[in-house]
């Protein structure tokens, strides 16, 4: 992809292969600590029945957090008790259910303080919760994922500190492999009330604690890291679809090994439709290879909001002669492409009937989200915007199923800084901020890039325009082909593209 002037201000900051690691930024601005870069949401399965099912408890390789953890609230840092995480602490402890908030917080709590200062009054929920790891799990990659946090989360495994992380819109991934042990081990938490990325999150001050569901994973040391998929139709014959998928994996293991990748593409009542394979060498200490593949599909079904066809994308891998990992995946074929100024889905001038939806529920409730989707189309809305941030993974999913587009929205709201453009006026024009724009615009589009409802994105929920805004929409148009990056206070075409569709966004 040719890169402009203006994108090379952005190097060494951003990279662009699927799965990249991002180059290291001043923790004041972007503090994280051993966070895994943001990468598609899916489940590693040892069985292709179980897989499937697209049901995370059907894998052997998974295992729930979701429910009561011993807790300790204390006033603010410096009544923690570092020995809480430990299996011999013995001190005073009640029950605390996750997905769930532990304290309130509001906007109001902010106000009279300058951006990065927080409210005195500072609590934090210290977290502790025992789990059996399979003795298989050992010669595997262990990793522990949170989909939803309010407040910044430290991570502990046996007592020892394993990350740090302050985005609440996007899910926090750890490895923890180093940290783990034969039998028992100890999982901590550690959640401060407030955040220095509170100052970016004005709109999501509703609670502090878990928001969504907590579990961990693993995965065969040589696997699949993340992928991207791309639809299209061929210019040719309207009716035949393309797909186009790239498969980052990696080699954790200490020397490079040969490893076969699989893609089966199968129709909604699950009959293989396409398929292909390739073998690859993989170098070892933890380097990646993408795999790369173009398939055909003649009479395809197209994915739309009147017709939401899906098809299941199953990937896998073959090593030393036996399978690893099923990975499934829907996918819906669309085409989306701007021609003379027109935002065209399968050919067709896209119109968009949006509401906001800002749907706070925890963990997969599958039942009254989908309720509340299906009330949405009912009002007679085509499309949704993730307000204030982007959403659990079941949203996304639930939206490609019925039909329902979506505008994700980056996880920034800086509305209680005001709108003065003045060097420094807003965070939004204040560079000391500016790798925390773009972190968080990174993590969004990683997340999220495969999903066939997305057909906007936006830069926030405002209201401050500036250097930063301008940085984050250079980064999104690098790594986004088609799909317009929107930011309503830009108000012009400076960081934010022309509206090229009827309806609102």
């Amino acid at each position: 992809m040719k890169k402009n002037g203006l994108f090379l201000l952005l190097a060494g900051l951003l990279t662009a292969p699927v799965g990249a690691q991002v180059t290291a930024l001043p923790q004041a601005a972007a503090p994280r600590e051993n966070r895994e870069a943001s990468r598609t949401a899916f489940m590693s399965y040892g069985r292709e029945e179980d897989a499937v099912t697209m049901d995370y408890s059907k894998s052997s390789f998974y295992v729930s957090l979701n429910g009561p953890w011993a807790f300790r609230l204390a006033s603010d840092a410096a009544d923690t008790n570092p020995r809480f995480y430990g299996s011999s602490y013995r001190g005073e402890e009640t029950e605390m259910t996750v997905p769930g908030y532990f304290a309130p917080k509001s906007r109001q709590e902010l106000a009279g303080l300058k951006p990065g200062e927080l409210p005195a009054a500072n609590a934090v929920g210290q977290y502790r919760r025992q789990i059996e790891i399979p003795v298989f799990w050992l010669d595997r990659d262990i990793f522990f994922r949170a989909e939803g946090v309010q407040g910044s989360l430290t991570l502990y495994v046996n007592g020892i500190q394993a990350g740090y992380s302050e985005d609440s819109g996007s899910p926090a991934e750890f490895n923890i492999s180093p940290y783990i042990t034969d039998g028992m081990n100890t999982i901590g938490m550690e959640i401060s009330q407030w955040k220095t990325g509170d100052w970016l999150e004005n709109g999501m001050l509703n609670g502090a604690g878990i928001e969504g569901e907590v579990y961990v994973y693993s995965q065969y040391r040589i696997h699949i890291h993340d992928f991207e998929v791309g639809t299209s139709f061929d210019s040719l014959k309207n009716t035949t679809g393309v797909l186009d998928l790239a498969v980052e994996v990696v080699n954790n293991f200490n020397f490079p090994d040969s490893i076969v990748v699989y893609y089966d593409l199968r129709d909604a009542s699950g009959k293989p439709v396409r398929y292909n394979t390739r073998e690859t060498i993989v170098s070892g200490m933890g380097q990646r290879d993408t795999i790369r593949f173009q398939g055909k599909l003649g009479d395809v079904h197209k994915w739309s909001p009147d017709r939401p066809y899906l098809y299941e994308l199953v990937l896998r891998i073959r090593y030393q002669g036996r399978f690893t990992e099923y990975i499934p995946y829907k996918i819906g074929f669309r085409d989306l492409k701007i021609e003379a100024g027109r935002y065209l889905l399968n050919g067709v001038p896209l119109e968009l009937k949006t509401k906001d939806f800002t749907w706070e529920g925890t963990a997969r409730e599958d039942a009254a989200l989908r309720a509340a989707l299906e009330q949405v189309k009912q009002e007679g809305y085509n499309a949704v915007r993730c307000g204030y941030h982007p959403r659990k993974t079941r949203l996304y999913e639930l939206c490609d199923e019925l039909g329902l587009l979506i505008v994700d929205q980056t996880a920034i709201d800086t509305s209680l800084t005001g709108q003065d453009r003045g060097v420094g006026g807003t965070l939004a024009n204040d560079p000391a901020w500016a790798e925390a724009y773009c972190r968080r615009t990174e993590n969004m589009w990683r997340s999220n890039r495969n999903r066939t409802a997305i057909v906007v994105y936006s830069l926030g929920a405002g209201p401050g325009v500036g250097y930063n805004t301008y940085r984050s929409y250079l980064f999104m148009k690098e790594l986004e082909p088609v799909r317009p990056v929107v930011y309503r206070p830009a108000e012009t075409l400076w960081a934010t593209d022309p509206q090229t569709w009827s309806g609102d966004f």
